[in-house]
């Protein structure tokens, strides 16, 4: 249904809102993304502060690619 197609932009901007707003403050934190895809969730929480990141897909392609680019965030 296009209310949870990731693809879609607008439904991304409010699942990082979501995100953001239960875990109140990223620094120092822990983060598991399930289901990561292209990995922006990741590259946000990094940016954010988070110090431990770990993003998991079935896509080992377009994990092999974001291993290449982020090598500080675990794929």
């Amino acid at each position: 249904p296009a209310w949870i197609d990731y693809s879609n932009e607008r439904v991304q901007l409010q699942t990082f809102g979501a995100v953001l707003e239960v875990a109140d403050t990223l620094l120092g934190r822990r983060v598991l993304d399930i289901g990561c895809g292209r990995g922006a969730l990741c590259q946000l929480t990094q940016v954010l502060g988070a110090t431990q990141i770990t993003g998991v897909d079935l896509a080992s392609d377009a994990l092999a690619k974001l291993t290449a680019q982020f090598s500080s965030i675990q794929w």
